[in-house]
C-alpha cells in the first residue's frame, strides 16, 4: 500500500487514541494525577524499551557513515531554526520571556511523547532508528539549552547542569548501539519483554497527549495570531527546509521520511508546563502547543506525500 495512505490510516488511529485520552479527562473518568502516573511509566519504561529495540541492528560501516551524515544535516537544520527564531523575535519585538518561549517552540518539536509513537507506528523500527539518530543533538539541547531558555531572567536559572545530559533516551540509544556493535545475544525472554513493552509505547504516548490537551480551554487556544505563525513555521516551513537539505545530500527515503516527519511534529508540552513553572507566558505557550498538535494531524500526512513526490515515488 502507498506510504501516504498508510500514514493517513495510522495518523487517524493515533489521533483517535488522543481523543480517548482527551475525553477521559474531560468526562472526569480520570483525574489529572493520572497524567503524571502514565507519563512516568511511559518515559521510564516504554520509551527506553522502544529506543533499545530500534537501535539494535546489523552493524556495518556504511550505516555508521550514513548516521554521521544525518547528524551533520541535523546540525545544519538546527542552525536554520535558530536563524528563523532570531528573525521572528527581531520582527515581532515581544517581551524577553516571550521571545525565549517562541525560540523554544521553533527549535524543538514533541519528538518524545508524540514523535516516537508516530514514527514507530508509521515507519517501524527502522524509522525510529533514523529518528533517534537525527534528534540526538536536539535531545541534548532540549535538556540543556531548552531548559535555560524557559528559565532565563527568573530566579530559577541555574545554567548548564551535567544532570541534564543524563537522559533515558540517550542511555537507551547507547545500550542499543553497544548491543549491536559488540554483537551481544539478548536472551529470548528479555527480548520478548522489550518487544511487548515497546508495543505499548504508541497507545500510552498518544493517550498522554490527549490528556494534556484536555487541561486547556481548547477554543481559546486558536485566538492568537503570533501562535499561528509559530505553528506554520513549526509544522511546514522547517520540515520542508529539512526535506530540501536531505534530498540535496541524497539521503535514502526511509531516513528522509523519519527526519522530515520529526521536524514536522508539534511543539512540546514543556513549552507551556515550564513557562507556568518559571513565570513565563503560560497561556501563549498553551496556545502554540494545542494548535500545533491538532493541526499536525493534517500536516504530517502532507509532509509524507511531499517526501514521496520529491523522490519521485
Amino acid at each position: 500500500m502507498d506510504v501516504f495512505l498508510i500514514t493517513v490510516q495510522q495518523i487517524f488511529v493515533l489521533f483517535s487514541i488522543i481523543a480517548i485520552g482527551f475525553f477521559a479527562i474531560r468526562r472526569k473518568k480520570l483525574d489529572s494525577s493520572a497524567i503524571g502516573v502514565l507519563t512516568y511509566v511511559y518515559s521510564n519504561i516504554m520509551l527506553p524499551c522502544a529506543i533499545v529495540k530500534a537501535m539494535i541492528f546489523d552493524f556495518a560501516l556504511s550505516i555508521l557513515k550514513e548516521c554521521m551524515y544525518i547528524i551533520g544535516i541535523s546540525v545544519f537544520v538546527i542552525a536554520f531554526e535558530l536563524l528563523i527564531s532570531f528573525l521572528f523575535n527581531k520582527i515581532t519585538r515581544q517581551p524577553k520571556l516571550d521571545q525565549n518561549l517562541y525560540k523554544y517552540c521553533i527549535l524543538f518539536s514533541n519528538f518524545g511523547i508524540m514523535g516516537i509513537p508516530i514514527i514507530e507506528t508509521v515507519f517501524g523500527s527502522q524509522g525510529l532508528f533514523y529518528m533517534s539518530v537525527f534528534i540526538l543533538i536536539l535531545r541534548i539541547m532540549i535538556n540543556s539549552y531548552g531548559f535555560m531558555l524557559l528559565q532565563k531572567d527568573t530566579p530559577y536559572s541555574t545554567g548548564i547542569n551535567i544532570a541534564m545530559f543524563k537522559n533515558k533516551f540517550i542511555i537507551a540509544m547507547i545500550i542499543g548501539i553497544l548491543v549491536s556493535i559488540l554483537n551481544i545475544n539478548i536472551p529470548s525472554p528479555i527480548q520478548s519483554l522489550i518487544d511487548t513493552l515497546s508495543r505499548a509505547n504508541a497507545p500510552i504516548g498518544m493517550m498522554i497527549v490527549g490528556m494534556n490537551i484536555a487541561e486547556y480551554p481548547v477554543i481559546e487556544m486558536f485566538k492568537n495570531k503570533l501562535a499561528w505563525i509559530i505553528v506554520v513555521l513549526r509544522l511546514l516551513v522547517i520540515p520542508i527546509f529539512g526535506l530540501l537539505v536531505l534530498w540535496h545530500f541524497h539521503i535514502n527515503i526511509n531516513a528522509v521520511l523519519a527526519a522530515v516527519t520529526t521536524l514536522g511534529l508539534p511543539c512540546p508540552a514543556y513549552a507551556s508546563i515550564l513557562s507556568k513553572k518559571y513565570g513565563g507566558n503560560y497561556v501563549r505557550g498553551s496556545q502554540i502547543v494545542v494548535t500545533s498538535t491538532l493541526f499536525s494531524a493534517f500536516t504530517i500526512p502532507f509532509l509524507v506525500w511531499l517526501c514521496n513526490f520529491v523522490y519521485g515515488l
